[in-house]
């Protein structure tokens, strides 16, 4: 009796004073049927993920960065560690996606920095030492100088791309499948009409969804032809800005591939977008109501039918919601969203960018300077729902 009463205290005195135990929902979803194949026992293993926001990927659009590793503190002030992949892994995750911005690291003929190469495998060990899943990609490149998704800019495109996943895979040509290379993060028309909304029947969407073909499959067979391990890595593939809408249209075709199963697609569900993006959008998300779930059942079933059925597994390597001091809301958010994906074999991966001021564009649970996790409710919400 006493050992159950100092478990009750204990319990007590470190779960969080946000929500109780009780109130973080747990889904028990029958599992859907998904092929019997090597991606797939491969995403399992990824179980759940978490993304490295607002570090490695930071720029400043004024080219080559003389200070190259303060260039990863520009935004939020702090680095990356390797007790910050420590934490994570203890809190209970198996995957660390690690977002990398290349070009402000670049010399004029295209070379990446060794300072920059070797700061990225040095963050890529903390994580496959751990034993744990790394996602390591061309993150925030996405402009006329680098990757462009139109006629005008593509055979640019294409070298860029090329050049800097050459480089990226001959550095890592001796890792194992732990590590997983991902071609580009949300290419999309920059700065026009269309960035952030797809129009099938508009020409310069057609054009940048049939470009961004042809840069996916030049990024499989750059990485095939790089040597080591290469040769059969898992790779994450995106369509039209990562949007799980753009991935179920048919103007948008996985990539050929020189070996089989080893082809992941990757999509973003920031879904209902006025919950998950906008501030001046709803601070409320209820699972019991149709209107506020709909969406997000939509997406995932079309990417089911279209990639699942047919042996090619889906990957949220970014999801979350931003803080609208709506702790609950965001917490049945994650859950379900986490449910879902978990019913149908997709591994997610919270998106955190270590900010917490609440507001526009705020997803950070873990603070990297003190190591501690400002709504541990929420990766409650996602570990416990997750694969």
């Amino acid at each position: 009796m006493r050992f159950f009463l100092t478990c009750v205290l204990l319990l007590t005195l470190l779960w969080p004073t946000g929500l109780s135990a009780e109130e973080i929902p747990v889904y028990d979803f029958e599992p859907w049927r998904t092929p019997d194949n090597d991606a797939f026992r491969f995403v399992r293993r990824m179980k759940n993920g978490w993304n490295l926001g607002n570090a490695l990927e930071c720029y400043s659009d004024e080219g080559f960065h003389e200070e190259e590793l303060a260039l990863e503190a520009y935004w939020t002030g702090d680095y990356v560690t390797a007790s910050s992949i420590e934490e994570i892994q203890h809190a209970g995750y198996s995957s660390v996606r690690i977002p990398v911005s290349w070009h402000d690291h670049m010399n004029a003929s295209g070379t990446v920095s060794k300072e920059w190469m070797d700061r990225v495998q040095t963050v890529v060990d903390w994580v496959i030492d751990r034993d744990m899943i790394a996602i390591l990609n061309v993150h925030h490149d996405i402009g006329d100088q680098w990757i462009s998704p139109t006629q005008a800019n593509r055979v640019r495109s294409v070298s860029w791309l090329t050049g800097v996943w050459r480089q990226i895979a001959e550095r890592f040509a001796g890792y194992d499948e732990r590590l997983v290379f991902e071609g580009m993060n949300e290419p999309r028309l920059m700065g026009t009409e269309f960035e952030w909304r797809f129009v099938p029947w508009e020409p310069a969407c057609m054009e940048a969804a049939e470009c961004i073909n042809r840069l996916n499959q030049a990024f499989v067979e750059t990485v095939r032809r790089a040597g080591g391990l290469n040769a059969t890595r898992y790779l994450l593939i995106q369509s039209y800005a990562g949007s799980p809408l753009t991935a179920s249209y048919d103007s948008f075709v996985m990539p050929q591939d020189s070996v089989g199963n080893r082809l992941l697609l990757a999509v973003h569900p920031y879904i209902p977008v006025g919950f998950a993006m906008r501030t001046d959008g709803t601070d409320h998300f209820d699972p019991s109501e149709e209107s506020d779930t709909a969406e997000i059942r939509s997406a995932l079933d079309a990417l089911y039918d279209r990639y699942c059925l047919f042996g090619i597994p889906v990957v949220l390597d970014e999801y979350g919601c931003i803080d609208k001091y709506n702790l609950s809301s965001r917490v049945a958010y994650v859950a379900y969203m986490t449910a879902m994906a978990t019913q149908r074999s997709m591994p997610c991966f919270l998106w955190d960018n270590s900010k917490f001021e609440g507001g526009e564009e705020t997803y950070g649970v873990l603070d990297r300077v003190t190591l501690q996790f400002r709504w541990p409710e929420i990766l409650q919400a996602q570990l416990r729902n997750g694969m």
